[in-house]
This record gives C-alpha cells, sequence and structure tokens, in this order.
C-alpha cells in the first residue's frame, strides 16, 4: 500500500482532510509540521524566525523521508515546502501525492495575521496567489500527483475524492 502524501499551501486543508482519510481508510496519520513542533517544543514561527527558512526546511525534509522510509500506510500531510528537495521530490515517485489546492483568496480568509505561518506577511491573498502559481508549474505536471480542488465545506466530498486515489 503505498504511502498517500497531501501536499497544498498553507490552510489548504492538509491536516484536516488528511486526519479524516487516515481514520476511515485506517491508515496512520502524521502532520509533519506538528512531528516537528512537538520534538523541538516551539512553533514553526519560533523555529523559523531561529534558523530561518533553510533550517526549517531541513527539519520538514528530514521528517518526511523518516515517515516514507518506515514504508507504513500512511496519510502524510507534508508542508508545501517539503518538494522544494529533489530528494524528498524523488521519494514522493513511488507514492501516491494529492495536492489539494485552493484559491488564494480562500486562503487568506482561512488564516490569521501572527499565527504560526511564517511567510504570510501582512498580504495573505497577494502572498498566496504568488506561491500558488509557482507550485501549481512545479506540482501539476508531475505523473503521480492528483490535483483535487478543495473548499471545505463539503469536506466529505473532498475526502471520499482523496480515498479514491489512494490504492
Amino acid at each position: 500500500m503505498k504511502p498517500l502524501v497531501l501536499v497544498g499551501l498553507m490552510g489548504s486543508g492538509k491536516s484536516t482532510v488528511g486526519a479524516l482519510v487516515a481514520q476511515r481508510s485506517g491508515r496512520e496519520f502524521v502532520d509533519v509540521d506538528a512531528v516537528i513542533t512537538a520534538r523541538m517544543s516551539k512553533t514553526v514561527r519560533e523555529l523559523w524566525e531561529e534558523g530561518g527558512e533553510a533550517a526549517y526546511r531541513y527539519l520538514e525534509s528530514d521528517v518526511v523521508l523518516e515517515v516514507l522510509r518506515d514504508n507504513a500506510p500512511t496519510v502524510l500531510a507534508a508542508p508545501g515546502g517539503a518538494v522544494l528537495d529533489p530528494v524528498v521530490r524523488a521519494a514522493l515517485a513511488d507514492c501516491v501525492v494529492v495536492w489539494l489546492r485552493t484559491s488564494p483568496s480562500t486562503l487568506a480568509g482561512r488564516v490569521r495575521p501572527g499565527d504560526h505561518r511564517p511567510l504570510l506577511g501582512d498580504e495573505p491573498a497577494e502572498t498566496f496567489a504568488a506561491i500558488s502559481a509557482w507550485a501549481c508549474a512545479r506540482l501539476v505536471c508531475r505523473p503521480n500527483t492528483v490535483l483535487l480542488a478543495v473548499s471545505i465545506p463539503p469536506l466529505n466530498l473532498s475526502i471520499s475524492a482523496v480515498i479514491k486515489f489512494m490504492d
């Protein structure tokens, strides 16, 4: 059974959809950001501010690769930045990858200024639009990536669609 890896921008629903898909499919759910914050006893924002983007991206990649090496039936909520690492991208070739794509305006409405997402700045909608265009060019062309437009609600439809592509 191939691991299911959910990727998407901040606020796209990876944690919510991932936990529910794992529960319904009997797989283990791993949220990379949650693993990192538990191990480091710091928030994403604190880690980002202390070590910078490169240091945080290293932690993301390390956790993603660790989970994928276990070869367990897993639903993995991977931060969007994890796919920047060529080693992670190579490891994802053996997985089912689902990009939870949501409009930049919807994403901007789901996040709050000053929360744990250090990349957003003062103009989340503009930031999401730029990141979304960049990510789209890199993810849609991958042969093992399923593009799933997600609007929560209808959450049940999203979960059913993800489960359909798992095996």
